[in-house]
């Protein structure tokens, strides 16, 4: 008797938990139909440790390419489409974009970290970041880390931002010199 009564409540609690499962996916399905994205909520995870990025930055990324998902029903926001566009500024490193229930849409985005700037005669003027990444200089702020100066001739241009991993694999250009970055 003991053994029945622990199964049959065992079996319409399962019962309830996945009917109320059920019943708040279609509500909140039903939200996000109805509701209108009123706004853009940008938090820059480590902006404590870098200033490469503000949120003011992020939002007039939107305003000046007329990236228009302001009311628009929440559910037919393509916050992959959203995280592509951010993610396409060279100072981004991770970027998570998700709608609320209250009508935002919410980006939090971390910044990569520098670790080397080369600044040489000839018009180079960059930052080498920890997973590779070549960084143009940025007028309103600038990191602390050591500054490599002279005559270097890197095997890329002076305007080259990207990859460094993803240059070498195009092997655009043959360089008579071997050139090393050692990260530490």
């Amino acid at each position: 008797m003991k053994r029945i009564f622990s199964i049959t409540l065992g079996v319409l609690s399962w019962a309830v938990i996945v009917g109320y499962l059920i019943a708040a996916s279609r509500y909140c399905h039903a939200q996000q139909e109805q509701t209108l994205c009123r706004g853009l909520r940008v938090k820059v995870l480590d902006s404590a440790e870098r200033g490469f990025i503000t949120p003011a930055m992020v939002k007039n990324w939107f305003a000046a390419e007329q990236k228009e998902f302001l009311r628009e029903p929440v559910g037919k926001v393509n916050t992959l489409e959203v995280e592509a566009f951010v993610r396409r500024r060279g100072f981004v490193k991770t970027v998570r974009a998700y709608t609320s229930m209250d009508g935002m849409l919410n980006i939090e985005l971390t910044q990569r970290k520098p670790v080397l700037r080369v600044n040489s005669v000839n018009g180079y003027d960059f930052y080498v970041t920890d997973d590779n990444y070549i960084l143009p200089t940025q007028r309103y702020y600038s990191v602390y880390v050591p500054v490599v100066t002279g005559m270097i001739v890197p095997p890329f241009g002076p305007d080259f931002v990207g990859s460094l991993d993803d240059w070498s694999k195009k092997g655009e250009k043959k360089c008579p010199k071997i050139i090393c970055f050692w990260l530490i």
